[in-house]
């Protein structure tokens, strides 16, 4: 059975943490299609999550989608009604300079080439259109950039 991963982050502490529905909709209509379909939620959250990508992906995936609406540099900063002192994600764009975001989709493509050869890169939501401009445009390593609503793009 065909299979895919689907990445999605939403660690705004501003407004709690709600899941952010457009990759579940995608989800959907791949399970429509009779694609096993694995989402996980605040992905850069995850300590070593190109390990965790690693252990899961098999040659049964053909796709690894990634949603770039949420997908902003960690920042330290003390959360406005508790005080308290967290790592979350700013809302500056994608990250702190362009070498660590094309550094990460370096290591993803490599993971993804030597688990699945066929399986296929997607970036896909808001912030997905700054990879059309330079120095952005530079990075090999997504296969497809979906513009626009990614579920009608599938």
């Amino acid at each position: 059975m065909a299979k895919a991963l689907i990445l999605t982050d939403n660690t705004s502490l501003e407004f709690g943490a709600p899941r952010y529905l457009g990759p579940y909709r995608i989800a959907d209509e791949l399970e429509k299609l009779g694609i096993k379909t694995t989402v996980i939620d605040h992905f850069f959250s995850f300590p070593d999550i190109l390990g965790l990508i690693e252990k899961i992906i098999d040659d049964s995936y053909l796709i690894v989608g990634i949603s770039s609406t949420f997908m902003t540099p960690p920042a330290v900063s003390g959360h406005k009604r508790t005080g308290r002192t967290l790592d979350y994600f700013s809302s500056a764009v994608v990250h702190r300079d362009n070498s660590e975001i094309l550094n990460w989709f370096s290591k993803l493509k490599s993971i993804v080439r030597k688990k699945s050869p066929a399986a296929k890169i997607f970036l896909g939501g808001t912030k997905a259109s700054r990879f059309l401009d330079p120095p952005l445009n530079s990075c090999a390593d997504i296969d497809f950039l979906v513009l626009g609503a990614a579920d009608s793009a599938f």
